[in-house]
């Protein structure tokens, strides 16, 4: 096979991929709105990614060349006990989760009631790590003292008393 055939091709075979990724990034819809069968989602390790994916997917990112979502999606925390009752209505053992496509078929009053009445989900601090401002630094500091019984209060207190001579008198001798 020529040289200038293989070059035809892988040409082609190029082209055929720029085409592809063209069309993956035309067919990337935005999603209208995610609902999950649970009630606090951030209390829960298997669903506390959702509030920070769904506001990371608001930002716009200079590097990207697709937009953000114009309408925001919303986080639909749903009781528990809803899972049985919407895996009955899809007709599917289990749901953890569900997303719906902005301008998905047959759902646009749906659409309309959640954006009436749900909020927009918010990561105030990724909002301030995305910032480029020094805020300085602040450093808070607990103390937790543990109960000890007589017995061991006076004893410890006594070592306290200790080893507190023994510094001062260690301190005294350096100096």
């Amino acid at each position: 096979m020529p040289a200038a055939d293989t070059l035809t091709e892988n040409d082609d075979q190029a082209d055929d991929n720029m085409q592809k990724n063209e069309k993956k990034e035309t067919d990337m819809r935005p999603l209208s709105m995610v609902i999950l069968t649970h009630p606090k989602p951030s209390a829960s390790p298997a669903h506390a990614h959702f509030p920070t994916l769904i506001h990371l997917s608001t930002l716009h990112n200079p590097v990207n060349t697709i937009p953000p979502p114009a309408p925001q999606p919303r986080l639909i925390p749903l009781a528990s006990s809803a899972d049985a009752r919407l895996a009955s209505a899809l007709h599917i053992p289990r749901v953890g989760a569900l997303a719906i496509f902005a301008d998905a078929p047959g759902a646009k009053s749906l659409e309309d009631f959640v954006r009436d009445n749900v909020d927009v989900t918010e990561a105030k601090w990724l909002d301030e790590a995305m910032e480029a401002e020094w805020r300085g630094v602040n450093v808070k500091t607990e103390m937790s003292v543990a109960k000890t019984s007589k017995k061991q209060h006076s004893k410890g207190g006594e070592k306290a008393t200790i080893s507190s001579k023994n510094t001062a008198n260690n301190a005294a001798e350096t100096q």
